[in-house]
């Protein structure tokens, strides 16, 4: 799901219909059930956000997936230079 806000929406807004059709293949007949519960999981580790048109992606989400971010034109790593050094 994060994937595809960010990979295939841009980040979004994506709405809930949107990411229920998108994701109707990969979970099945339980799609909206789960697409809420990941939602949930993704929302409370600071990946997405809520705003009045959409779930979007946060820079912690862009981090997550070792991503270019639009918005800054850049690939954040997952960890900064010399973590756990």
């Amino acid at each position: 799901m994060l994937v595809h806000i960010c990979i295939e929406r841009g980040g979004g807004p994506v709405g809930l219909n949107q990411l229920s059709n998108a994701m109707a293949g990969v979970l099945g007949e339980e799609t909206r059930s789960t697409l809420l519960a990941i939602e949930q999981q993704l929302s409370s580790s600071g990946f997405i956000r809520y705003t009045g048109n959409g779930r979007v992606a946060t820079l912690a989400g862009w981090r997550h997936l070792q991503a270019v971010c639009p918005d800054l034109k850049v690939v954040i790593p997952a960890f900064p230079s010399g973590y756990g050094t």
